[in-house]
């Protein structure tokens, strides 16, 4: 996997190494007390479990975290602490707090 300016790059050239290795890309979205949007953190792991453990992880990182959303490709996978409630995700009046 190459990375240009931020952006992701896959060269036909270039062996994806994720892919052989069956590693799968995910997005992490935090709740931090002192901020008023969600951090985002991309992250790659083996499988959804691992994905699923890590974003456990960083809910526990700092007492400032105050939940965590796990997604796929943009699909919502799993919502821990604050995202698992309809508060947080439904601000706007949108009803995508449902997993």
């Amino acid at each position: 996997m190459l990375f240009y300016g931020g952006v992701r790059a896959r060269m036909p050239c270039v062996v994806d190494l994720d892919h052989v290795l069956g590693m799968e890309d995910f997005e992490v979205y935090v709740d931090d007390g002192r901020y008023s949007v969600p951090s985002l953190y991309l992250i790659t792991a083996a499988s959804e479990a691992r994905a699923l453990a890590i974003a456990a992880e960083m809910l526990t990182a700092s007492i400032h975290h105050r939940g965590v959303e796990l997604r796929r490709g943009g699909e919502r996978i799993y919502a821990l602490g604050s995202f698992a409630a309809p508060g947080p995700a439904a601000r706007d009046g949108s009803d995508s707090a449902a997993v």
